[in-house]
């Protein structure tokens, strides 16, 4: 099978979840129920995260929401792109092909290098309106 490489991520349990995807996909299926755990696990951090995230956001006035609406906008997508990778990886117990799981791995680390970009823009964002 060819494999594309998946670019690494600077979140260690991120990072172990496409590791673990990578192996299972790679013919060790052995470690799936410690990659069902470890992203029911991540589920919950990230679930927590964004809602703090998004709780902050909601305590903002009107306008700070409005003039960073377009970096909410993408924060959001992109915490619910990670959700859905964290679901693929669990619909594989049901369905279990190879290219799903390295498919859910693409996504992770699209979703958690994309939320670090855009949370860091957010942030610049935040702090120059003063």
């Amino acid at each position: 099978m060819n494999q594309i490489a998946i670019p690494p991520v600077s979140s260690p349990a991120t990072q172990q979840l496409i590791d673990l995807c990578q192996q299972i996909a790679g013919g060790k299926p052995d470690l799936y129920p410690q990659l069902e755990a470890a992203a029911s696990q991540r589920h919950s951090e990230m679930t927590a995260v964004s809602d703090r995230f998004f709780s902050e956001v909601e305590s903002q006035p009107e306008d700070f929401q409005k003039d960073l609406s377009h970096e909410i906008e993408l924060i959001e997508r992109l915490y619910e792109g990670y959700g859905r990778a964290l679901e693929a990886i669990s619909g594989y117990k049901a369905d279990p092909k190879p290219e799903s799981l390295l498919e859910a791995a693409m996504m992770l680390s699209f979703a958690s290098n994309g939320l670090l970009t855009a949370m860091s823009g957010y942030e610049q964002r935040a702090l120059s309106r003063g």
